[in-house]
């Protein structure tokens, strides 16, 4: 009996489920977009850039994701009201817009880069440490060809345990929470050095968030095939259902 007290205790001590708390909640992301020298040597400016994706319906500069049980759902304050939504029990993304019936859904298992190319993203954890919104925080780079991603994050500070996510491989999410076991406080991203869009943690809000938020309406392929990406195909809303 005593050998399994033991051995009982030393399995809720070492459980990562009871080891670290995993973050449930809603987080807040204030967005900028910067302009890199080979954009601006054509003439394009910051203002221009923004102009245009305002007039397009794209432009936002707020960006709130909740997550839960190894699911987030991303909204966006775009015109257009742009919602992803990440499930585990599929792998996939799917992308909303109020304007629209159609439904961009993306297989999250496979990265576009890392496919023509053969060739995984270099990823290093940079040996520096910045303060962003009041915390230490630690840097994960990950470099591709075309561009990069730095994921800022402090250690035990929005914990999630990894394994949530282990078939996610977009923008190496797995890859980067297997490294830093926490959400990231900002992420910076820069791809054919153009543009840097850097999203930077402005609010917190732990509360329970209802499995309904991330419910997926019923799919079906439109009548005609349209354009995707080859990690990607674009499904319609079943009003009927």
């Amino acid at each position: 009996m005593r050998k399994l007290l033991i051995s009982i205790i030393l399995v809720l001590l070492f459980s990562p489920q009871v080891f670290a708390q995993n973050f449930e909640g809603t987080l807040a992301y204030k967005v900028s977009q910067e302009v890199l020298p080979s954009l601006l040597k054509y003439g394009i400016t910051k203002e221009q850039l923004v102009q245009k994706m305002k007039e397009d319906g794209s432009f936002f500069d707020t960006n709130y994701i909740a997550y839960h049980n190894g699911f987030f759902r991303n909204i966006k304050n775009d015109s257009k009201r742009t919602t992803n939504i990440y499930r585990s029990d599929s792998n996939k993304i799917y992308t909303f817009q109020d304007s629209s019936d159609l439904c961009r859904v993306l297989d999250a298992s496979y990265d576009l880069e890392a496919s023509m190319t053969h060739k995984d993203p270099e990823i290093t954890i940079l040996d520096t440490t910045v303060v962003i919104y009041n915390k230490n925080c630690k840097v994960v780079h990950v470099k591709w060809n075309t561009g990069y991603f730095n994921y800022y994050y402090s250690e035990g500070f929005l914990p999630m345990n990894p394994e949530e996510y282990k078939t996610d491989t977009y923008n190496v999410w797995y890859k980067y929470l297997k490294i830093a076991k926490c959400l990231p406080i900002q992420i910076t991203s820069v791809v054919n050095n153009t543009l840097i869009i850097t999203y930077t943690l402005v609010s917190v809000k732990s509360e329970p968030i209802s499995p309904t938020a991330f419910n997926i309406p019923h799919l079906v392929l439109p009548a005609d095939k349209l354009p995707a990406a080859p990690n990607e195909v674009i499904m319609k809303i079943d009003t009927k259902k």
